[in-house]
């Protein structure tokens, strides 16, 4: 039914499971204005999102691409979704993310956001961020393994000037003074980040 909606602009669909599979999605080809397409913890791939050409016109997706094969699944996504702008990735399958694995994103050439969310990414794997280089926002959220040395990689990015960190317990003021070096940033988000102390907001 959902796939009778044609005015839908934004969709989600989450913890269907393997119940959810590629065979599924061309039940959902009538959705034409699809702007933002949201699917996880399903067994729906990356080679099955890029079938979807219907879609093309896609600037927000969410979906989590798997550690080591980041590679060839961002460059046919890329292929298929030339206007995508925001990456939303959440879970397990970022907790093996290397650098190279961040690094793979750079095939979405019009890339402008990155979020990770509930995520075991590690701080090695954030260093991959140095090669987006249109990047303006990064959102990080309840990653519990990400550290100062993560804020920054960051700082050190040449146009972000967004930033969430929010639920990470590892970070303290210094990541707060790593920020000061970052010249282009507007908006700055801090939620629940237990280590940072009054003395930061000085």
């Amino acid at each position: 039914q959902i796939g009778k909606l044609k005015t839908l602009t934004k969709l989600g669909l989450t913890g269907s499971g393997p119940r959810l599979r590629d065979e599924h999605l061309p039940l959902l080809s009538g959705l034409d204005n699809l702007e933002s397409f949201s699917v996880k913890s399903t067994a729906v791939t990356a080679q099955g999102l890029a079938t979807q050409k219907q879609w093309s016109e896609l600037t927000t997706l969410g979906f989590d691409l798997v550690p080591g094969q980041t590679e060839p699944q961002a460059t046919v996504l890329a292929t298929s979704f030339p206007n995508l702008e925001i990456l939303s990735q959440q879970g397990d399958t970022t907790w093996k993310y290397t650098a190279d694995d961040l690094r793979a994103l750079r095939h979405f050439s019009n890339l402008r956001i990155i979020s990770f969310a509930a995520s075991s990414i590690s701080d090695e794997a954030m260093t991959g961020v140095h090669d987006l280089e249109n990047l303006e926002g990064a959102h990080l959220l309840d990653c519990r393994n990400l550290t100062d040395a993560s804020v920054e990689t960051l700082s050190r990015h040449k146009s972000l000037t967004t930033i969430t960190l929010a639920s990470l317990p590892r970070i303290s003021d210094t990541s707060l003074t790593h920020l000061t070096n970052l010249r282009t940033l507007r908006t700055l988000e801090l939620k629940t980040c237990p280590n940072l102390t009054p003395a930061a907001i000085e």
